[in-house]
């Protein structure tokens, strides 16, 4: 799967929470860049289906555990039904579909 569609996904996530890419790919452990950045991982995953290790690469050299990991975090909270959660995933979801990535080929799917 294209590194071009993570990083849009990335650049989508950053533009939304108001903050930079740079803060996504490092190690900040700052509420407000955790979450993004988690909500991100979770994105690339579901939306490209690429792989842990590629997810990781391309979000500021991550280890596939740690992409596995957000992955999972953010599962849990949509499936105990955190409503805040779910509308943000939902609109960026939206939100990174509209930027034209899936009419370019990117390979964007549905996966809930």
């Amino acid at each position: 799967m294209s590194e071009r569609a993570i990083r849009r996904i990335m650049q989508q996530v950053a533009e939304v929470y108001g903050v930079s890419v740079r803060d996504l790919t490092g190690a900040s452990k700052k509420a407000q860049h955790v979450r993004p950045r988690e909500i991100a991982m979770y994105l690339a995953r579901q939306t490209t289906g690429a792989s842990l290790a590629k997810i990781g690469r391309v979000c500021g050299g991550k280890h596939h555990t740690s992409v596995l990991a957000a992955v999972r975090r953010v599962e849990a909270e949509l499936r105990i039904g955190n409503e805040n959660l779910s509308r943000e995933v939902g609109r960026l979801r939206e939100k990174v579909t509209v930027t034209g990535l899936a009419a370019e080929g990117e390979g964007l799917t549905s996966k809930a």
